[in-house]
């Protein structure tokens, strides 16, 4: 099994996993960064910007493998 690291960006701030996860496969890996990433934008429905970056970057030992980005953009004809 191999440890990934999955940290997370929102906007311009990032959370980086000091810790990390065994994973047995890369698929697995892109699973979970995929599973990541639309909780997070579920969650930034919330918010009020009118746009949002969302992303679950996933990285081994040797650095990134995997990125799952959402972008989403909210925008009023009328009040």
């Amino acid at each position: 099994m191999a440890r990934y690291y999955f940290d997370v960006r929102e906007g311009d701030s990032i959370h980086v996993d000091n810790e990390g996860a065994e994973i047995s496969s890369i698929d697995l890996a892109w699973t979970e960064a995929a599973r990541t990433a639309a909780e997070m934008s579920k969650d930034g429905i919330h918010k009020r910007n009118s746009d949002h970056r969302l992303a679950a970057e996933v990285r081994d030992n040797s650095g990134p493998v995997i990125s799952v980005s959402v972008t989403f953009e909210t925008l009023r004809h009328r009040q």
